[in-house]
């Protein structure tokens, strides 16, 4: 699908998939009726009209990314006060998180939607928060316009998020910042997201790959967020904190192997390290505060973490089988996302053809594990499965990478030779050959 500003055909239009296309519009542009309970609880804090603080917090954001263009070899085009004025006022900005707060499901799943504050949050978050609304901001009615110009301040967002993000790195993590260094990867996160979405842009997408998400996982780690696990013991607070980082952790990661499965990049994560805990249940996740202590009884108390999960389905006995039945829709989603770069390392190692019964095996027994938790799910939370409703394709293409490589056909696919790319050309093609005919 071409970019809406190139329409014309061309080899580029197989990089290119506008986001727009994925979601059912709201029956009213601005916010549409609120679906249930859930709904209000989350979104009711957006109804109401936005107040002076917002309206000071938008000043001031708009003098800091001001500032940071002068001080920056952006080109000088990027920034014009009266375009970033009109764009992020306070109506548009409050209307922008209403959007993406209802279609949180169909990006990476980080913010506490009940305690999420436009007029608190880092500055960097709210720009990202912003354009991330107006891109999932497609109405009938409206056309594109506001996605159109979302998309013009992608490079002065990313810019000025991931020096943010440098900044926090060279000041240090502490406890009385670490709420703000929470928000700035959540920034990062979100505007890697929007990155790629600029497909037909390879230098953004480029960067985006090789720079920016590298840079959140070494700032991840060196504020120690990789590995986070909770505590039994620890009160609301806390335990919003560090779901917060599992969170961050878990879809960076799982970001990261869909790099290397879709543009041939070495991994940046090692599956050792991935030994903090996995998300929580959304019924969790999505409650207010005051809810929490009357939610744990019925949270599930069993801790996983991906490094142990792929360690039991890979070694397909009875028994990690036993103890798959019961892990989460969301688990199985990351679990697919980490066999990819053991896919990638045992190709490019050459042991591959010993390997690959194993990991036909696994697939097989991952199919099955999805299955089963779709048909335990019950139907009101189906439609709020998002991108997880495509995860079987990604099955399937992990099978095919596989079954082709270790066969006759591998030496014509360019895509198998395993050389490292900035656009999804390559896989696209290997799909129309090996995919889309069988």
């Amino acid at each position: 699908m071409s970019s809406p500003h190139d329409q014309s055909p061309g080899r580029e239009i197989l990089d290119y998939i506008d986001p727009t296309l994925l979601l059912p519009c709201d029956s009213e542009v601005w916010l549409g009726a609120l679906q249930d309970t859930e709904e209000q609880d989350l979104l009711g804090h957006f109804v109401l009209p936005a107040g002076q603080g917002l309206e000071a917090r938008l000043e001031l954001l708009e003098s800091h990314v001001a500032a940071h263009a002068r001080t920056t070899h952006l080109p000088r085009d990027l920034f014009d006060s009266r375009h970033f004025g009109n764009f992020f006022s306070p109506f548009n900005v409050n209307t922008f998180a209403r959007i993406f707060c209802r279609k949180r499901h169909y990006q990476h799943t980080v913010i506490h939607w009940p305690t999420f504050s436009l007029e608190k949050a880092a500055l960097p978050l709210l720009m990202v928060v912003a354009l991330t609304g107006a891109t999932y901001s497609f109405h009938s009615r409206n056309g594109p316009g506001h996605i159109t110009a979302a998309r013009s301040f992608y490079r002065l967002a990313d810019s000025y998020v991931f020096h943010e993000l440098r900044k926090c790195v060279q000041g240090g993590a502490s406890t009385s910042n670490i709420a703000e260094s929470i928000e700035l990867c959540q920034a990062a996160l979100l505007m890697y997201a929007l990155d790629t979405l600029l497909a037909g842009d390879e230098g953004v997408q480029c960067a985006a790959m090789t720079e920016r998400l590298p840079a959140l996982i070494s700032t991840m780690r060196k504020l120690r967020f990789v590995g986070c696990r909770h505590d039994p013991s620890e009160d609301w607070s806390l335990f919003l904190q560090r779901e917060q980082i599992i969170r961050l952790v878990s879809w960076a990661y799982g970001a990261d192997c869909l790099i290397t499965m879709s543009f041939n990049t070495p991994p940046f994560f090692s599956l050792l390290e991935m030994t903090g805990d996995l998300p929580c249940d959304p019924l969790i996740w999505d409650s207010d505060p005051s809810a929490l202590e009357s939610l744990r009884p019925f949270q599930d108390t069993t801790s996983y973490c991906i490094k142990g999960l792929m360690s039991w389905l890979l070694d397909d006995n009875m028994q990690s089988n036993d103890i798959l039945e019961r892990v989460p829709l969301f688990h199985l989603h990351i679990m697919l996302c980490a066999i990819q770069p053991i896919i990638f390392n045992l190709h490019i190692s050459l042991s591959l053809p010993s390997q690959s019964d194993r990991l036909l095996r696994a697939l097989a027994t991952w199919r099955h594990l999805w299955g089963n938790a779709i048909d335990k799910l019950p139907d009101d939370q189906r439609k709020w499965l998002g991108v997880a409703k495509h995860v079987p394709d990604i099955e399937y293409l992990s099978r095919r990478i596989i079954e082709v490589s270790i066969s006759s056909h591998a030496d014509s696919s360019q895509y198998l030779k395993r050389v490292p790319s900035h656009t999804a050309r390559e896989v696209h093609e290997f799909i129309r050959e090996f995919v889309s005919r069988t």
